[in-house]
């Protein structure tokens, strides 16, 4: 990593540790049939990815969810395959300060919003969409299993490589499914 990239993750880890600090929010578990909100956080760099995403996004929609995703998109421009921001929101290149930190009214808006559940799809863990999900108020938030991020999340999943995602979402559904039966 060069001294710049540190210099900029020391920032950043800075930002989100002093903003951490004043986040309240109320941890609660919920399963698929509890869960009228959830949050999706993805990498859309990739045509690959991003189909994965919207493919797990038309899940939950079917099943009468409210979904709000947002998404990485390590370009300056939104590429031809990602669909107008109607329905998704992507975070830029453009969109990014100096030290990676997302910028924007509606990246402001996501963190905000009390979601039931936030499930980070985004396997390689960029610091970007670090800072949003560890600053989201959302009351049950699940990531890939991480020793330095295990504070970040509420439920993490183990022994899934990060390149896996669609082995993710498949174990993903299957916890939220057995969570909190009765």
């Amino acid at each position: 990593m060069s001294l710049f990239a540190k210099i900029r993750l020391f920032f950043l880890n800075r930002t989100i540790n002093k903003e951490r600090r004043k986040l309240i929010r109320k941890v609660q578990v919920f399963n698929l049939e509890q869960a009228k909100s959830i949050a999706i956080v993805y990498n859309g760099t990739t045509e690959n990815d991003f189909n994965r995403a919207a493919g797990l996004i038309r899940h939950l929609n079917a099943q009468g969810k409210m979904v709000k995703s947002i998404g990485l998109v390590l370009h300056k421009d939104k590429p031809h395959y990602l669909p107008p921001k109607l329905s998704y929101d992507y975070i830029t290149l453009k969109e990014l300060n100096w030290y990676k930190k997302p910028q924007g009214q509606f990246v402001e808006e996501f963190m905000e919003y009390p979601f039931d559940i936030l499930i980070n799809l985004d396997l390689a863990l960029h610091d970007s969409l670090r800072y949003v999900v560890s600053l989201s108020k959302a009351k049950f938030k699940i990531g890939l299993y991480n020793e330095p991020y295990k504070d970040i999340y509420d439920f993490m999943l183990e022994g899934i490589e990060p390149t896996k995602i669609s082995l993710f979402i498949k174990e993903l559904l299957h916890y939220l499914e057995i969570f909190n039966k009765k």
